[in-house]
């Protein structure tokens, strides 16, 4: 009861929806949702060419969750759970060369500046590591080629890869 008291004043600007693969799809052709939130970053591309498209028609904005892939870079092993295990296995598959940069920088990078993305979720409890991420968006998009290198490398090894949830 608390609750609904707390929230009679608050004001719902857009409504979201958080998914991947043909629940994404099916979200963004309902036009019932002002925005998504899927799955973009170097090892998990699936949705830039399937679903952002369409999002952009509907003039919806794009949250980008997971853009630095679990940090999958920083495992000497193969990690234990789905998302990071997934992403590990898509990292040695893929083979990437960052070009000389940081994993973390070109990761965020690739998410955040990658055409139709709104923003990116990039979580942190560390006041450094969220002054680093700014830092590595005011450096703006990778280089073009850069990123070609990402978008092919999956659309060659991944194209069969699902989103993740």
């Amino acid at each position: 009861q608390s609750n609904i008291r707390e929230l009679e004043g608050a004001m719902i600007r857009v409504i979201a929806y958080s998914g991947e693969n043909e629940a994404l799809d099916f979200a963004i052709r309902s036009g019932r949702f002002g925005s998504i939130q899927c799955s973009i970053n170097l090892f998990d591309q699936g949705s830039i060419r399937r679903s952002l498209p369409d999002a952009k028609k509907a003039e919806m904005g794009v949250i980008a969750k997971r853009p630095l892939c679990n940090a999958v870079w920083r495992y000497a092993e193969r990690p234990d759970g789905h998302g990071h295990a997934a992403y590990y296995d898509r990292f040695h598959a893929l083979k990437p060369d960052p070009a000389g940069l940081p994993w973390h920088e070109t990761a965020l990078r690739f998410a955040a500046f990658t055409p139709g993305v709104s923003t990116v979720i990039a979580g942190s409890a560390d006041p450094i590591h969220l002054r680093s991420n700014l830092g590595c968006l005011e450096k703006g998009a990778l280089p073009p080629e850069l990123y070609q290198q990402f978008r092919t490398a999956f659309d060659t090894a991944g194209a069969g890869w699902e989103g993740l949830i």
